[in-house]
């Protein structure tokens, strides 16, 4: 009996569903393995997320580990899937990878509450947040415009100051330059007080009370008796003679004339070149000027009667002789120191002029009254011992006084 052998592609058909089938399993167990050691080692670290099946669309499994696996999903497949479309062995299902159990409806209905308050929350803190950002933008606005009203007021303050500044030195210069306008012009009519006070000392000394004595030679005791009483009436003379005028104009009367007499040629005329100057009236008679001197009486002789008109006055033919009297060299004397007491308390001021007051056991009222009540006191405590008698003052005779004298009363009026 002869047995055929089977020739070799016979052997190989044979060998393939037998090579196929242990290639998927030990695929299908390397594929698990892998599986395991990577939840092994990433389950602990993060949540794990259900896989989806393509082909079912169910949670749970993949597509290559769908229990309908002969349903032709050509459309469903992904175009990653690895699947070839052979014909696998159902996979063992993995019984650690179960779907997770329903969630109780209160357990849910507490967490959609925990979610809406955690919004609510949420909303709310929002809005606290923009209520206190507004309020700290308004307090930053606040602040700035307080900052630029506090700066304002700085700076108005300061010009304020400035100004018033200005104007208290502008006040205080007037006040200055009219002090001292004011102490010039005290100072000037001081000096000019003290001027007046010494020219009035000067004339009441020059032209002082006194009663003089007029002498005119070796006759005057005959005719002493009657001097007085003679110049009371020319006084009187000489007061009316003031009061008369000329009223009217002196007429002249007919010419003269003469017999046997030729005609008297007179040149012509002629008018002067420059007739800017007028020609001097020419007077047939010239008088003294009467002007009266106020408290001095010059005195007039017995024989003599009237004023001498000046074209008739002749000059002495010898001056008198200038003597000095014991009486004048006091009043000059006297008059000079009290002019230096005058200039030595002129320059203090009123501090001392008051202690000197109160030395000299004076009245103290005003300074410039002070002044000359010290020279005063001063003048009179050195000149306290005055020289009895009575000044003489000879007045020799002279040619115009004789000439004077004979003269008529009616020549002068």
């Amino acid at each position: 009996m002869t047995s055929r052998m089977p020739s070799h592609d016979q052997r190989e058909e044979g060998r393939e569903p037998e090579r196929s089938n242990r290639d998927r399993d030990k695929y299908e167990r390397h594929h698990e393995r892998s599986d395991k050691a990577y939840s092994n080692e990433v389950g602990d670290r993060r949540t794990f997320r259900n896989p989806t099946c393509f082909a079912c669309n169910e949670v749970g499994h993949y597509a290559n580990q769908c229990p309908n696996r002969s349903r032709r999903y050509s459309s469903a497949r992904p175009s990653t899937s690895t699947d070839t479309r052979r014909s696998r062995s159902p996979r063992r299902y993995n019984s650690g990878r179960s779907e997770p159990p329903s969630m109780d409806p209160e357990l849910a209905s507490t967490i959609a509450k925990l979610g809406k308050s955690v919004a609510i929350m949420e909303e709310h803190i929002s809005a606290e947040q923009e209520k206190k950002a507004a309020k700290a933008c308004k307090k930053r606005e606040k602040e700035e415009a307080e900052r630029l009203a506090e700066e304002e007021r700085i700076r108005a303050e300061a010009e304020r100051v400035e100004a018033e500044r200005r104007a208290e030195k502008i006040k205080k210069k007037k006040r200055m330059a009219a002090e001292k306008e004011a102490n010039l012009r005290a100072e000037m009519q001081k000096d000019l007080r003290i001027q007046i006070a010494i020219q009035a000392d000067e004339m009441e000394d020059r032209f002082g009370k006194k009663k003089v004595t007029y002498l005119l030679g070796e006759g005057s005791d005959s005719q002493g008796a009657s001097e007085e009483s003679d110049t009371s009436v020319n006084q009187k003379l000489s007061a009316k003679t003031q009061k008369l005028c000329i009223s009217e104009k002196r007429k002249r009367g007919p010419e003269p004339v003469f017999e046997d007499s030729p005609p008297m040629e007179l040149p012509a005329k002629r008018t002067p070149k420059r007739g800017i100057l007028k020609p001097a009236k020419l007077v047939g008679r010239i008088t003294r000027s009467k002007t009266k001197m106020k408290g001095r009486v010059t005195p007039v002789s017995g024989k003599k009667k009237i004023k001498t008109p000046l074209s008739k006055q002749k000059t002495p033919t010898h001056r008198f002789a200038t003597t000095t009297t014991p009486i004048a060299e006091r009043s000059l004397a006297r008059m000079h120191f009290r002019e230096g007491i005058l200039r030595e308390l002129k320059d203090l001021d009123a501090v001392e002029l008051q202690q000197i007051c109160r030395d000299e056991r004076l009245h103290y009222d005003k300074k410039i009254d002070a002044i000359f009540d010290i020279a005063k006191h001063r003048t009179k405590a050195a000149f306290a011992n005055p020289v009895g008698g009575v000044e003489v003052i000879q007045i020799a005779d002279s040619a115009a006084t004789v000439e004077d004298e004979n003269k008529p009363l009616t020549d002068a009026v």
